[in-house]
């Protein structure tokens, strides 16, 4: 385990197993890497050639019980030589087949009848099979991923993982590094504009994931401003400052304050005050202050903009930073703010004194006539 984990060369690799186990031979070094590893575990041998090293190691990586041999299956798929084409057909049909077919089921299918047990009973013990089974494909494909150099037109596939399964049953972390492996290989306004699309279809209907969101927003952002992408940018960011389900964390790091001004602005006044999350925004409006300190004019449309939404809502987060523009653009009209409750005060003030005195008067009155008399 410890040799297979420091050791990043394939010969040298080959040299420390074959000490190891004990085992030489003068096979193909990736063939000698992987059956070194099956004798040290009393696995057979792998008998095939070259051509077939990929589907076996893949095949070891997902399927193997002892864990150093799923390990030599993903160290091959990390370092077997295979051309750029070939990589992307086989991620293909791999994620075209991620989940076993188990719908329309027929009397006699029982191998797929148990496979749709094990996985899709919802039971929990079925729930941790799921869990299991997506962690190892999502990590294996995201191996292969990484090395990809043309586009993989797998980014709906990757979606469909959170639309299959249950928010308990999809381990977060290995599925968001196969997701942002996959949108890193797309680099054209179309197959952006697509993935944002279909991120944002999605998204509404199952599990949010805004991690997605400010990888697709920063791809677009690089591409050359067209009325496609600006479409595209507006859309995503509308979706995410009304999504509910936002959290006062989930777009912290999307970059919507980075967005160039003209575009940001006009995305805003798409962004209808009732329905904009405002424990969403909160944050966002705190860096769009930072970010446009130095442009009074944008920060008065900003102040214009937030106290139309305050007009609607309450937030006080939001009207702490309307306050802090205000402050930073127009301080005099802030210190007028703040000295008119205190003249109402004064007034109320002076009102109940008089009051006060006219009991007394009341009071005092028919004492006075009682000593005349």
């Amino acid at each position: 385990q410890t040799v297979l984990k420091t050791t990043r060369n394939m010969e040298q690799l080959r040299t420390r197993l074959e000490m190891l186990t004990g085992r030489k031979s003068d096979e193909d070094t990736y063939i000698s890497v992987v059956n070194s590893v099956l004798y040290a575990h009393k696995h057979t041998l792998y008998t095939g050639d070259r051509e077939g090293l990929l589907e076996y190691a893949y095949t070891l990586a997902t399927e193997a019980e002892h864990a150093n041999v799923k390990h030599i299956g993903r160290i091959l798929l990390a370092h077997l030589p295979i051309e750029d084409v070939v990589l992307v057909s086989f991620i293909e049909d791999k994620m075209a087949s991620f989940f076993p077919d188990t719908e329309d089921l027929v009397p006699g299918q029982e191998e797929r009848m148990e496979q749709h047990v094990t996985l899709f009973a919802g039971t929990r013990q079925s729930k941790k099979n799921l869990y299991n089974y997506i962690s190892v494909r999502a990590d294996t494909l995201c191996v292969l991923a990484k090395r990809a150099v043309s586009p993989l037109p797998v980014w709906k596939q990757v979606l469909f993982i959170y639309k299959r399964a249950h928010k308990e049953t999809i381990p977060a972390e290995k599925v968001r590094a196969l997701g942002l492996a996959v949108l890193k290989t797309l680099r054209t306004e179309k197959d952006l504009v697509a993935a944002s699309s279909q991120y944002v279809q999605n998204m509404r209907i199952v599990t949010h994931d805004f991690v997605y969101a400010q990888a697709i927003l920063s791809a677009l952002l690089a591409l050359p401003e067209t009325e496609e992408t600006v479409h595209a940018i507006e859309k995503l960011c509308i979706y995410a400052l009304t999504e509910k389900r936002c959290t006062v964390h989930s777009l912290r790091g999307m970059g919507i304050a980075k967005i160039p001004r003209k575009l940001l602005f006009s995305m805003l006044k798409k962004v209808r005050s009732e329905k904009i999350n405002l424990y969403a925004f909160a944050p966002v409006a705190k860096q769009l202050v930072r970010e446009l300190k130095q442009s009074p004019e944008d920060l008065a449309s900003l102040e214009k903009y937030i106290a139309g939404v305050l007009s609607t809502k309450n937030h006080i987060g939001l009207k702490d930073t309307l306050k802090n523009i205000i402050k930073i653009i127009n301080p005099e009209k802030l210190q007028k703010k703040q000295r008119e409750p205190k003249k109402s005060s004064e007034s109320a003030g002076d009102a109940t004194n008089a009051q006060e005195n006219e009991e007394t008067t009341q009071v005092i009155t028919p004492i006075e006539e009682e000593n005349k008399q």
